[in-house]
């Protein structure tokens, strides 16, 4: 009798253990009131819209370790511009992965969707666009809609409403593989609203594997960065031999897959003010030629082949039109006159 006791407690005991995981998976995905004090709601509001108390602003939890996992939310949106959305992964207030949505660009534009990096303060959007990082999506407005993220390694993907096919994929997420916190982001103006906020820890969600990117050929994939500067200081006319800046420490960088060099992963600022920087790369030529260089910036350029100014310009958000984004690609074009040996290619760059 004690034996059969013994194996009928037992298996009792593993009937629990069983019915007791679920119970604590399902805890995770419980909605996070914000009114709780899990929330840092420094730049938030709680108010109320289309019938639910919700959040307006920026917040984020302060008690969350999320690496991997499914976060969900409800979001109510104006045709308005306003970009809200989802942080994670959040390091610092400075360094942190970023979802958000542009209202006001729906439903004609293929970047109503958009990923995006942040990198000591700086968020990447100019520089990273297109597949794998922004999408189309018909927005409804004034109405409450479902934005589910996926996160997974390197990888992420955005489901809208009840759509089984995800509305944006991305395919590498620029922090790489790291753990942070969570949270809302948009203006505390009226033209966005949260609520239901959820989220689940899962080391088990599927990717397809990513593409690969095609390399141009003559890609330059390593440069040197100059510590940051301040760029009302500079002479853009002039290089940095040429203003006696004698006292420039270089680092080596390695650029992305593509080319992309983001500078503010690299270079970090003591002064927000200091928004300027050097590059250089020397190239060497085994006689005197000329070779087309193709090239992409933000915000401010100036090109320098042997300390003579080739070329200036300047690509910032609406400068040109009020529509133009300043989307960095290879799209400037200009002839190096190399000389035999060693020449100096340096870019003065500003972000504005």
């Amino acid at each position: 009798m004690l034996q059969k006791k013994s194996k009928l407690t037992k298996n009792i005991i593993i009937a629990l253990f069983i019915f007791i995981i679920p119970t604590c998976v399902s805890a995770q995905e419980e909605i996070i009131d914000f009114e709780s004090d899990r929330w840092d709601i420094t730049g938030a509001q709680i108010t109320e819209y289309s019938g639910r108390k919700c959040l307006m602003g920026t917040a984020f939890l302060k008690d969350v370790e999320f690496e991997n996992g499914v976060i969900e939310m409800d979001l109510a949106v104006k045709k308005m511009r306003s970009y809200p959305g989802i942080n994670f992964r959040i390091q610092s207030p400075g360094d942190l992965e970023n979802f958000y949505i542009r209202p006001h660009r729906s439903p004609f534009y293929t970047d109503v969707l958009q990923y995006t990096p942040i990198f000591d303060g700086l968020a990447g959007w100019q520089l990273y666009n297109g597949e794998g990082y922004t999408a189309g999506y018909d927005i409804p407005y004034e109405q409450w809609l479902h934005v589910k993220l996926e996160v997974n390694g390197r990888q992420a993907r955005v489901f809208i409403n009840d759509d089984e096919t995800p509305a944006l994929v991305i395919h590498d997420l620029k922090h790489g593989i790291n753990k942070g916190t969570l949270g809302v982001t948009g203006p505390a103006d009226g033209s966005a609203y949260f609520s239901n906020f959820s989220y689940k820890l899962d080391d088990n969600l599927q990717f397809d594997p990513p593409p690969q990117p095609v390399q141009p050929l003559g890609l330059i994939t390593e440069w040197e960065l100059s510590q940051p500067l301040m760029y009302n200081a500079l002479d853009l006319e002039k290089s940095y031999r040429e203003q006696g800046l004698t006292d420039l420490t270089w680092q080596k960088v390695t650029a992305e897959e593509t080319g992309l060099v983001n500078i503010a992963r690299f270079v970090k600022r003591d002064d927000s003010r200091a928004n300027c920087i050097w590059a250089r790369k020397i190239i060497e030529a085994d006689s005197s030629k000329n070779r087309e260089l193709a090239f992409g910036y933000s915000d401010i350029i100036c090109v320098f082949l042997n300390d003579r100014l080739l070329f200036s310009g300047n690509s910032s958000y609406r400068l040109r039109d009020p529509s133009f984004l300043g989307v960095v690609g290879l799209n400037d074009y200009i002839i190096l006159p190399l000389e035999k040996g060693a020449n100096e290619l340096v870019f003065l760059l500003a972000e504005l």
